[in-house]
C-alpha cells in the first residue's frame, strides 16, 4: 500500500536530519528539535530581531529598575535576556516604558501563518455567531494568540491553562 511508505522526500527529510544530527549529543539534538517546533509555531518563540546591543541595552535598565530583583547583577540580567525569544522580550519592551522603543511592531508581532490565518478567519466566524476554541500546548503560542485577539482585532477572550487555578477552570 503506497499511502503507508514513506515518500521519497519524508526520505530525504529524515536522512537531512539524521546527518545534521549524528554528530551532536542528545541534549543538543533536543535543543535543534525545539527551536524547529517553535519556528514552525512562530519565528517570534526564536531570537532574532533583538540585537546583541538592545539585549546590553535592556540589561541596564532592567537592572537599574530591578525587573529581575535588585540583587541581581548587569551580567546576571543579560544572561536572562539572552536565553529569551523575540516574544518575551517584546513583553518585557512594552512593560519598561524606558525601553518602548524596542517593541515590535504589529505586523511582526502576528507575522506567521496562524496568525494571518486567524485575523480573516475569526471576525467571520464571530460575525456569524460561532463560538471559537483556540488550542495549543504551548503557552507562549497562547500569549502571542492573546495578543493578536487583543490588539489587532479588539476580541475578548477567555484563556484556561495550566496556570489558570483549579476553581476559576470549573466555573
Amino acid at each position: 500500500n503506497s499511502s503507508t511508505k514513506p515518500s521519497s522526500d519524508s526520505q530525504d527529510t529524515v536522512a537531512l536530519v539524521a546527518a545534521a544530527t549524528s554528530n551532536l549529543s542528545d541534549k543538543d539534538a533536543g535543543h535543534i528539535f525545539t527551536e524547529w517546533r517553535n519556528a514552525a509555531n512562530h519565528a517570534l518563540l526564536l531570537r532574532r530581531r533583538f540585537s546583541d546591543a538592545s539585549i546590553v541595552e535592556m540589561a541596564g535598565v532592567l537592572h537599574q529598575t530591578g525587573y529581575f530583583g535588585f540583587e541581581c547583577s548587569v551580567g546576571m540580567v543579560q544572561k536572562e535576556l539572552e536565553g529569551l525569544c523575540d516574544f518575551e522580550l517584546h513583553a518585557i519592551a512594552q512593560d519598561e516604558r524606558r525601553l518602548s522603543h524596542l517593541t515590535l511592531p504589529m505586523e511582526a508581532l502576528f507575522d506567521s501563518c496562524k496568525c494571518q490565518r486567524l485575523r480573516v478567519l475569526l471576525p467571520r466566524l464571530l460575525e456569524e455567531g460561532h463560538r471559537v476554541l483556540i488550542f495549543s500546548t504551548w503557552t507562549r503560542v497562547l500569549d502571542i494568540i492573546g495578543a493578536l485577539l487583543e490588539e489587532a482585532l479588539h476580541i475578548s477572550f477567555l484563556r484556561l491553562d495550566g496556570q489558570t487555578p483549579v476553581g476559576e477552570r470549573q466555573e
